[in-house]
């Protein structure tokens, strides 16, 4: 099932608990996110000096507490050369931004910006669509959590800040309803299913792992017999 995701689209000024920013090689931020940077005074250079982090693309960095903001946790992730990114790598990167979401996170916000340029509307959406495809969970397998470990919340909500809030709304509503949106999920879902159901059953499991110690113990036994 996916996790239950509250997406919202704001402006830029918006943080909530977590805040996750986008750069290009040698920590090049865009406009929003250097006025970000500015308020830790030179701290995330330092931390990112300490940790190698450039802003290669996929590669990220986690700074808890950071200085100066009010967020509890930044988050960083590099997306290579500066360049123009298809739709396809706009949705990967919302997968990856994703993925680097603390696990007990209950609110986020990601600044939907990449270098100089403004996203549009349709570019915004599709780093959307990625966290929503990177949150889909399929547990009908999984053992239950133990009551001491870390929950995750039930619902997790997901803020993008952009220059278009409104027309990124609209986009994303139009890609839930007749875009792009749900193709991509049915196939994951297929893709899913068609795994499971192709995944041996533990008692399965089990019957063989039983079968070959019980094969492997007569075997044993013929030698020493033998012997």
């Amino acid at each position: 099932m996916a996790a239950a995701l509250k997406v919202g689209f704001t402006a830029f000024t918006t943080r909530r608990d977590v805040l996750i920013l986008f750069c290009a090689e040698n920590l090049k931020f865009g406009p929003a996110g250097r006025r970000i940077v500015s308020r830790m005074g030179g701290g995330l250079h330092r931390v990112a000096a300490a940790d190698r982090f450039t802003g290669k693309s996929g590669a990220s960095l986690d700074v808890i507490a950071p200085s100066g903001l009010d967020v509890s946790r930044l988050i960083v992730v590099g997306t290579g050369k500066d360049r123009t990114l298809a739709s396809r790598d706009l949705i990967k990167l919302g997968g990856i931004a994703m993925a680097k979401l603390p696990k007990a996170a209950a609110a986020a916000t990601i600044f939907a910006e990449l270098g100089p340029r403004a996203l549009k509307a349709d570019q915004v959406a599709d780093i959307a669509l990625g966290t929503r495809l990177r949150a889909y969970t399929f547990d009908r397998y999984k053992t239950k959590r133990k009551d001491d470990e870390e929950q995750a919340p039930k619902q997790i909500e997901l803020n993008f800040g952009c220059s278009n809030p409104g027309s990124a709304s609209l986009e994303w509503g139009r890609c839930l309803v007749s875009g792009k949106a749900p193709r991509m999920m049915q196939s994951l879902s297929s893709c899913v299913g068609t795994a499971a159901s192709a995944a041996p059953s533990p008692s399965r499991s089990l019957a063989r792992v039983s079968a070959s110690i019980a094969a492997a113990s007569r075997s044993s036994l013929h030698k020493t017999w033998r012997t």
